[in-house]
């Protein structure tokens, strides 16, 4: 993925971020941000095939994790200001 290495903690509210993961929903959305860390917000989809089902079976969730301002990540994109 393209982006740039930032200090976690220069990031901003709404900041799309990698979350470190090699998959189709690696992507991140910051969602809070203070004096030590801030908080991201990733939603994932996977699936798994079961031959007794005789189908597949999708599971949908989200992750929310914390990460520390001092470490470096990926900044994928900045917030748009509101206008």
């Amino acid at each position: 993925m393209f982006g740039e290495n930032i200090r976690a903690g220069d990031c901003n509210l709404g900041d799309s971020v990698n979350s470190g993961i090699t998959a189709p929903f690696s992507a991140a959305v910051v969602i809070r941000k203070d004096e030590d860390e801030i908080t991201c917000f990733r939603p994932y989809a996977v699936t798994s095939d079961f031959e007794y089902t005789g189908g597949v079976i999708p599971y949908v969730g989200h992750e929310i994790y914390n990460v520390p301002n001092d470490h470096i990540i990926v900044r994928l994109e900045e917030a748009r200001p509101k206008k």
